[in-house]
């Protein structure tokens, strides 16, 4: 289970955490910027990075690279290595989602997941949090997976499926009880999106 402390429970303080390390470790942190180039030694090892930013390019030394870019690692390698020939096992799966306001009142809000993949026969999760930005009581609702969504281009962020964000309204409505009666008029959808 989750704790107080744990990325679902406080994402922007595993940020300032993780921000913190790195910091502390030496490491350069560079936002909005692209990766394009990789120079290697004769030998074949990593020497360099080239990145592009609004500041301009600029040259980082290196020895290895991590790539965590999700379902864009693929591509993302295949452009900075063309030759690479090793195949990935690739998945474009995505999760829509919503993020709608609790009207309920609760002495000690605590965070609760409910699952409800054997009641609608697909993925439908129900997660209360308090939130960190706002310190309102939230419930985030996900599922209705789609394994065919199109990628776009590596800096795209991903559109959620309408026609899913509607449906997860609809069960949030159906299975969100407030004072004994259903509130789908009355849900108030803070955020919605599509997570890969």
């Amino acid at each position: 289970g989750a704790t107080e402390s744990s990325p679902l429970s406080n994402p922007r303080g595993l940020g300032k955490w993780l921000y913190e390390q790195c910091r502390e470790y030496g490491v350069s942190i560079v936002t909005d910027c692209r990766l394009y180039k990789v120079e290697s030694c004769p030998c074949g090892r990593h020497r360099s990075v080239m990145v592009k930013s609004a500041q301009g390019d600029c040259s980082y030394m290196c020895n290895d690279l991590v790539f965590a870019a999700g379902t864009q690692t693929p591509q993302l390698v295949r452009e900075l290595f063309p030759g690479f020939s090793r195949d990935f096992h690739e998945t474009n799966n995505s999760g829509n989602w919503i993020i709608v306001k609790s009207t309920a009142t609760f002495q000690d809000q605590k965070r609760a997941e409910v699952i409800l993949d054997d009641v609608v026969n697909h993925q439908l999760e129900f997660v209360g949090r308090k939130d960190q930005a706002t310190g309102d009581f939230v419930i985030w609702v996900c599922g209705l997976n789609n394994e065919s969504s199109e990628l776009g281009r590596i800096d795209d962020s991903a559109e959620p499926d309408e026609d899913a964000i509607n449906l997860l309204r609809k069960y949030a409505g159906q299975f969100l009880w407030n004072g004994g009666s259903a509130q789908e008029d009355g849900l108030e959808v803070l955020d919605k999106g599509r997570t890969y």
